[in-house]
């Protein structure tokens, strides 16, 4: 696989993983007992091995969205390759996202690029 497509696939999976939390209180809070499970479950496989830490997002971020993407990415890269991955779970308390459908919180997460982990084309 080439760095670019996992990269992309990584980016994907971790869209559907925050908008997956982000609609669904219980699934965030499943996410910071069982975060293996849920992460699985929205595509991001973490291998059994790999401790895995959920934290809040940083908001000391690159301004530019692929800059952002690729230091997720990387992050994500060395935390298996040391078998500490951290997942960082942007807030977005300013949107009533019970009030959205799926395809509007995907927009959203679009819309705000890599700050919110979307595969867009910035």
């Amino acid at each position: 696989m080439s760095e670019n497509q996992g990269m992309q696939e990584f980016a994907a999976a971790y869209t559907k993983l925050l908008v997956a939390v982000w609609k669904d209180a219980k699934l965030a809070d499943l996410l910071r007992s069982d975060p293996r499970a849920v992460a699985a479950d929205a595509g991001l496989v973490i291998p059994s091995d790999v401790e895995v830490k959920v934290v809040k997002a940083s908001d000391d971020l690159p301004d530019d969205p692929q800059m952002e993407l690729e230091m997720y990415y990387g992050d994500f890269q060395k935390g298996l390759a040391d078998k500490m991955v951290t997942l960082a779970i942007p807030e977005v308390s300013m949107l009533k996202v019970q009030d959205l459908t799926s395809e509007e919180l995907a927009g959203v997460a679009g819309g705000l690029c890599i700050r919110l982990c979307c595969s867009c084309s910035c």
